[in-house]
């Protein structure tokens, strides 16, 4: 029962770090690109990986089948909304009958688990594994399983892939937020694989548990780099369509990017102003100061070496389209 009370904590922690992820995710970056599908993630696997800890603490096969039942209202759409992440992360759109199936098929899944007594085609017998010390649901898997299992792959390492390809293009600040957003797509497949190979003590599955190694990857990159905060489209959606001196900006006026024009503009800017408040750039420069806390349109006089500059200050939103 030692060993029962690890996977629990485990799990449950994993479940605890989802749900603090997803909090910060809505209030915090919930405009940035990537995020809404970043924020429905944590939400699904709060839900998906606490009904798997009451299936832990179950103690009949009645009681598994219910707990396993709630774990599939949230785990089929964990993937897609794993994929749209990507894509919406590096701005990538996704066409409207890609995005009906990548729903459907969730769907479906769904119905079929629901409804597998009728037909036994997602698991072919349900019963107690005989050689667990506590209660364990040995689940033959039919074939819809597998087609749900090839799905849940598809989606995860496609966004793997999209990831991968941007980091070979990615400047060098955005490849460890890409990075760290790989490994943590890499830690639930390497550990489906495990558990659908039957590596796993008992037959339990890694799923949840990796998830705790898969958010702390997340946590890292959301709390030390950033990762919506500062994304890589950031650059190609401002800088290529304009000629003038620009600043990019988060919802928390954090420095998302700038280029060398605006050096002229903010002396005080370097490499090291990415990811700092522009208030605290620009605080011993009163007027400057004013113009980026009230956020308007307006002139602006920079005086240097003697000489006198004008420039028209704009702020224009960056939608994530």
């Amino acid at each position: 029962m030692e060993e029962l009370w690890v996977y629990i904590t485990v799990v449950a922690d994993a479940g605890l770090l989802s749900f603090f992820l997803c909090c910060y995710s809505y209030f915090k970056i919930k405009d940035a690109p990537g995020a809404t599908s970043y924020t429905l993630v944590t939400l699904l696997s709060t839900f998906f990986t606490f009904s798997y800890v009451f299936e832990l603490k179950s103690t009949s096969l009645v009681q598994i089948k219910f707990w396993v039942g709630m774990e599939y209202l949230a785990l089929p759409f964990i993937p897609p909304f794993i994929l749209l992440m990507c894509f919406e992360y590096i701005g990538k759109k996704i066409s409207v009958w890609l995005r009906y199936i990548l729903f459907a098929i969730p769907l479906v899944t769904i119905f079929m688990h629901s409804t597998n007594d009728l037909h036994h085609l997602y698991y072919t017998t349900v019963s107690l594994r005989a050689d667990a010390p506590f209660p364990v649901a040995n689940l033959e898997h039919g074939p819809f399983f597998y087609l749900h299992s090839f799905f849940m792959f598809a989606c995860i390492v496609t966004g793997a892939i999209v990831l991968l390809i941007e980091i070979k293009k990615a400047q060098f600040r955005f490849k460890i937020h890409l990075l760290f957003m790989f490994f943590g797509l890499l830690v639930p497949m390497i550990a489906n694989y495990g558990y659908l190979n039957g590596i796993s003590s008992y037959g339990i599955d890694l799923g949840p548990i990796s998830m705790s190694i898969s958010f702390l990857f997340h946590g890292i990159a959301l709390f030390m780099f950033q990762m919506f905060n500062v994304a890589p489209i950031a650059r190609d959606r401002v800088f290529k369509s304009l000629q003038e001196g620009v600043i990019v900006l988060n919802q928390q006026t954090h420095i998302v990017d700038y280029n060398q024009k605006m050096t002229s503009i903010i002396p005080a800017l370097s490499k090291c102003s990415i990811g700092t408040s522009v208030l605290q750039i620009v605080r011993d420069n009163v007027d400057l100061f004013c113009i980026m806390e009230e956020r308007k349109d307006c002139d602006y006089k920079v005086i240097q070496e003697n000489k006198e500059e004008y420039f028209h200050v704009r702020f224009s939103p960056i939608q994530n389209q």
